[in-house]
């Protein structure tokens, strides 16, 4: 179940984003505020589908330099247990551009010499954070900033928190990020829901 898991969240329902268009008026918080990037960051969420729950803990373990000179942060996540894996493998990276915040899928341009499997490099929030930033995925699907307010998760409020929505005909995943924190809630297409029960952010 833990691959599973990892397969759902961070690799396949990611929405991969390419940027194409910005509100002119910028006033928001960087970016990178809105996540947290520094070697030992954990964060611990409650996942439920129909049919399973779970609760699953992502930790940042590693800052390397990408193939193509991004300073990117690799995580694990897996299935929280009383004794973890050490050596867990590396879920998937994280880093920042000028453009906004990225999930890259590997520490390589190609992932597997000789061939065309290439990483892949998505758009998860895109600067200027401000409500009406939008930018449109490969695939498909647009991603706009919806709101920037306050959310409730599992009785804790996030002030200061965005939501992003992304959309493609009757599909709808929206994501979370507060300020400072990051990632607090994520609902991909109604029946999947990731929800922050607990994080630890190093200084």
């Amino acid at each position: 179940m833990k691959n599973l898991l990892i397969f759902i969240l961070f690799s396949v329902l990611v929405i991969s984003c390419d940027s194409t268009n910005d509100p002119s008026d910028d006033n928001s918080e960087p970016v990178a505020k809105y996540y947290p990037l520094k070697i030992g960051n954990t964060w611990e969420y409650s996942f439920k589908t129909e049919a399973e729950n779970a609760i699953i803990e992502r930790i940042i373990k590693n800052n390397i330099t990408h193939e193509d000179g991004s300073n990117i942060w690799g995580y694990t996540e897996a299935v929280k247990v009383i004794n973890p894996d050490p050596n867990e493998p590396i879920a998937g990276y994280n880093t920042f551009k000028t453009d906004g915040f990225y999930f890259y899928s590997s520490d390589k341009d190609t992932i597997i010499p000789g061939t065309n499997i290439l990483c892949r490099k998505q758009l998860l929030l895109k600067s200027p954070v401000n409500v009406g930033t939008q930018w449109e995925t490969t695939d498909g699907y647009l991603c706009r900033i919806a709101n920037i307010g306050e959310i409730k998760v599992l009785d804790t409020s996030y002030p200061n928190t965005v939501l992003v929505i992304s959309e493609k005909n009757q599909s709808i995943d929206s994501s979370w990020y507060s300020l400072n924190i990051g990632l607090v809630k994520r609902i991909l297409n109604t029946n999947i829901k990731w929800e922050l029960r607990n994080y630890s952010l190093l200084e």
